[in-house]
């Protein structure tokens, strides 16, 4: 019932599928940020071991879960977003859905830890 309560509503909503399909990371994280600590600017990206093809939206989630809206705002001084709300409310379900993809991956993968944390994951969404 939960994980329907959680798809519906997104799946109902037409805006959050206009978007134009681009190559993505898939996985930008804190591990996968290279900065030079004397400028503290961007050096690069790496572990492309993800990319696909879908929401652009989607290469932002692991920064927001991994450090919040303030740190996503930051990120659009420079990386400008059509709409703030928007993009915000995509991050935060694809935070939520996170769990789910975890326990599908845990199943093809008979990974019992996936399971594991696909679990925890959807019962701390769930709150």
């Amino acid at each position: 019932k939960y994980i329907k309560n959680l798809l519906q509503p997104y799946l109902d909503n037409e805006d959050n599928f206009n978007y134009m399909p681009t190559l993505i990371h898939a996985d930008v994280n804190a591990d996968h940020i290279l900065l030079d600590p004397e400028s503290k600017k961007l050096t690069g990206i790496i572990d492309f071991g993800d990319i696909e093809i879908g929401d652009p939206d989607y290469d932002l989630m692991h920064v927001y879960d991994d450090y919040g809206v303030e740190f996503v705002d930051l990120i659009l001084e420079t990386y400008p977003h059509a709409n703030r709300e928007k993009l915000v409310q995509k991050l935060e379900f694809f935070n939520k859905t996170e769990g789910i993809q975890r326990l599908f991956w845990g199943i093809d993968e008979k990974n019992e830890e996936l399971l594991k944390e696909g679990l925890e994951s959807l019962q701390q969404a769930a709150g």
